[in-house]
């Protein structure tokens, strides 16, 4: 899956709102008459400028040499658009688009905060906090708490692999790692697993 996938996906949704309006009455039923009209242009618009700002976080990470630090994070979005029963169903129109933009776009702004290396400057000048904060609203609870749980534990995850890329690359340790042994061809995958825990608990992993 890419951006123009996401176009596409988009695209249908907003000519499925067109015929429903599924997702103009939603909002109808909580917002006075005067501000329903801003509310589904701010939705609209939330949603379909998601495509271009992650090409940009994209070709942005790509031009300054960073893009394997955040590929796992561009996988997370790409997997959370092609999961079609997310925490709002896609089959909901619109209105099923509104936890995959919010999470893409809450990923493209840690992205966008991170640093240029060897600089201070942040990767991209963009500032997407209030919008995104004004979609978490609309999302409300449970599903907003559940979906900046996944952003957490994505970057936690990303985080630890980081940490451990640093360690490993670190030459005192590669030299200790020649001694360390690799693993028999031979052995059982039960084995294997068994192997790795003797060895990561006597590194103090585990």
């Amino acid at each position: 899956m890419n951006t123009n996938d996401l176009r596409r996906i988009i695209s249908k949704s907003i000519d499925k709102e067109n015929k429903t309006k599924k997702l103009f009455k939603l909002i109808a039923q909580t917002l006075e008459p005067s501000h329903q009209e801003d509310c589904f242009n701010f939705v609209k618009n939330y949603i379909q400028m998601t495509p271009n700002l992650i090409d940009i976080a994209y070709n942005a990470a790509q031009s300054h040499g960073v893009l394997q630090n955040f590929q796992p994070i561009f996988n997370t979005i790409f997997g959370y658009w092609s999961e079609e029963y997310d925490f709002i169903p896609d089959s909901n129109g619109m209105i099923g688009l509104c936890d995959d933009a919010y999470l893409s776009l809450c990923f493209i702004q840690e992205i966008a905060s991170s640093r240029i290396p060897n600089t201070n400057k942040p990767l991209i000048n963009l500032d997407l906090r209030n919008s995104n904060q004004i979609m978490r609203s609309l999302i409300g609870e449970p599903i907003a708490t559940n979906l900046d749980q996944t952003i957490a534990q994505t970057f936690s995850s990303l985080t630890i692999q980081n940490t451990l890329a640093t360690l490993f690359s670190h030459p005192a340790l590669q030299m200790g790692m020649q001694n360390f042994g690799g693993f028999n061809s031979g052995m059982s995958q039960y084995e294997i697993d068994r192997e790795v825990d003797i060895r990561l608990g006597s590194m103090g992993v585990v």
